[in-house]
C-alpha cells in the first residue's frame, strides 16, 4: 500500500522520537557505578585474587564512571582475566566431580529439609573440612535429642540420611555459587568492554554514530518514499527532472499490460539508480525549499549530514577529501560547521 506524505511525516517523527529514545536508553543501560565496581571486586577478594579499586571521590557513588575513569579499571581487570579463567577452569572441574544430589530442584525452601540446606550452605561457605561436618552432625544430633524429649511423637525426626543429603546438596550449591560469581566477573569485563565502546568517540558502537547513522536512515527512507509519492501522483510532470534517456520499445510495453505497472517499475528504476544527495539536489534543481519549522532553508545542513551519514558508514568516520568536496575557488562547499582538516578521524559526531 502507497503511503501518502502525512503517512511518512508521521512515521519519520517517530522514527526520530524512538532514535532519542535508544540514546537514552543506551546512555542508562551502559551506565557503571560504585556499585558494579564493589560487586567485582568483592567477588574477586572473595576467591582470593587481585581486586580492583573504585574511584576515592566516595560521595559521588550516584553518578557514572566516566570513560577516563573507566579506562585504567578496564585496563586493570584485562589483566585479572587470565586468573579468573584458570579459576573457572578449577571449579568446573569440581563440580564435575560432585555428585549431583537427586531431587535438588523440588525441595521447598520453606521446609526442613530446605531450612537445613540453606543454613548448612552459609556454614560450610568458607569450611568444608571433615571436622567442620563432623561437628554439624553432632550439633545436630544433640538438637534432635532436645527436640524429641520435648516434643516426643509429635516431633519432626530428621534421619542421618536426611542429613547427609542436606550436607551433600549444601556442598554442591556451594561449588556452583562459586562458579557462578567468578564467571560473572568475565561476564561483567565484556560487558565494561561494551560499555566503554558505547562512548569512546572512536568506536564504531559509539551511542552518537550509531543513532545518527540510524536517523539519516530514517531520513533516507522518507525522502525515498516522498519521491515516490510524488511521482505516483504527477508522474509525467516529474519524470523528465530526472533527466534519463532510456526508452522503452512497443514489445516491453506490452510486457506491463497497464499503465499503472509500467509507471511503478519506471519509478522503481529510477530511484533505484540514485543516492540520497541526488533525490535532495532535485529538489532543489525543481525550485522547493527545504525548510525547518522556523521557515529557514537547511538544504546545505541536510546535505553536510548525508556526507556525514556517508563518512560514518564507508570511511569510519573519518574525514577526508571525499568529504571536503570543492568549489570552484577550492573551498569545501557543506562544510558549514568548519570541520576543515583533512584525514582527522572521528570529528563529525
Amino acid at each position: 500500500m502507497l503511503l501518502n506524505a502525512e503517512d511518512i511525516k508521521t512515521r519519520f517523527l517517530n522514527e526520530q522520537n524512538y532514535v532519542l529514545r535508544y540514546v537514552k536508553f543506551l546512555r542508562s543501560a551502559s551506565a557503571v557505578y560504585d556499585s558494579d565496581i564493589a560487586d567485582i571486586s568483592n567477588i574477586l577478594r572473595r576467591h582470593n585474587l587481585t581486586e580492583i579499586q573504585r574511584r576515592e571521590d566516595w560521595h559521588r557513588w550516584h553518578e557514572p564512571y566516566s570513560l577516563e575513569e573507566l579506562g585504567p579499571l578496564i585496563d586493570t581487570l584485562k589483566g585479572i582475566i587470565p586468573d579468573v579463567e584458570t579459576r573457572i577452569a578449577k571449579y568446573e572441574h569440581q563440580l564435575d566431580h560432585l555428585p549431583k544430589p537427586e531431587g535438588l530442584g523440588e525441595i521447598d525452601a520453606r521446609s526442613i529439609l530446605g531450612e537445613m540446606i540453606e543454613c548448612y550452605a552459609e556454614t560450610l561457605e568458607c569450611d568444608q573440612s571433615p571436622q567442620m561436618i563432623a561437628n554439624i552432625r553432632q550439633q545436630f544430633f544433640e538438637h534432635q535429642k532436645q527436640i524429641i524429649r520435648e516434643y516426643g511423637d509429635e516431633a519432626d525426626i530428621i534421619t542421618s540420611e536426611d542429613f547427609n543429603y542436606a550436607i551433600q546438596c549444601a556442598i554442591f550449591i556451594i561449588a556452583k555459587k562459586k562458579l557462578r560469581e567468578i564467571i560473572y566477573v568475565r561476564n561483567r569485563y565484556v560487558y565494561l568492554d561494551l560499555a566503554v565502546r558505547l562512548i569512546k568517540p572512536e568506536a564504531e558502537i559509539n551511542i552518537l554514530r550509531q543513532a545518527f547513522i540510524l536517523l539519516l536512515t530514517a531520513f533516507d527512507a522518507a525522502v525515498f518514499d516522498l519521491f515516490r509519492v510524488a511521482l505516483t501522483q504527477n508522474f509525467f510532470g516529474l519524470i523528465g527532472s530526472f533527466g534519463s534517456k532510456d526508452k522503452i520499445s512497443f514489445e516491453e510495453l506490452s510486457y506491463y499490460g497497464s499503465f499503472e505497472k509500467l509507471r511503478d517499475e519506471v519509478i522503481e528504476g529510477q530511484l533505484r539508480a540514485r543516492y540520497l544527495k541526488e533525490l535532495l539536489f532535485l529538489i532543489q534543481k525543481l525550485g522547493l525549499n527545504c525548510i525547518d519549522d522556523t521557515g529557514r532553508d537547511c538544504f546545505i545542513e541536510l546535505i553536510e549530514f548525508v556526507m556525514r551519514r556517508n563518512i560514518h558508514v564507508h570511511n569510519r568516520g573519518i574525514v577526508d577529501e571525499r568529504y571536503l568536496e570543492r568549489d570552484q575557488d577550492d573551498k569545501p562547499r557543506f562544510n558549514i560547521y568548519k570541520t576543515l582538516v583533512a584525514f582527522t578521524p572521528y570529528n563529525l559526531l
